[in-house]
């Protein structure tokens, strides 16, 4: 794991195949990640900007989100809840984007710049 100065991470975690990777590089970027497992699990943030703002909360099945917010003042939100998920975000400089999916065979990919 990667921080800078003025950086925060909030962590909540459960028991399965998890694995979270966060970088961030600027200053004052925030990712708050609530993860319970119930299957296989994976969060890879990556904010290289400054006052990047992160919020996942993810819980159950296949899951993988992976986000990368590389400009400054970007937002993003994410809740997904059970079955298959997949998130895949990029965002460029002062975007925001949020994503709720709850069950059933899900995917979202959206990039924006």
């Amino acid at each position: 794991m990667s921080l800078s100065l003025s950086t925060s991470v909030d962590i909540t975690s459960a028991e399965q195949h998890q694995q979270l990777v966060i970088s961030q590089y600027g200053i004052l970027n925030k990712a708050t990640i609530k993860q319970t497992a119930n299957a296989a699990n994976r969060i890879s943030v990556s904010q290289h900007g400054n006052n990047n703002v992160l919020d996942i909360d993810q819980y159950g099945y296949g899951n993988i989100i992976a986000l990368e917010q590389q400009g400054n003042d970007n937002q993003a939100d994410v809740i997904q809840q059970g079955d298959a998920n997949i998130v895949n975000v990029s965002q460029f400089g002062e975007q925001s984007i949020v994503i709720h999916q709850m069950g059933n065979e899900m995917v979202v990919n959206i990039s924006q710049y």
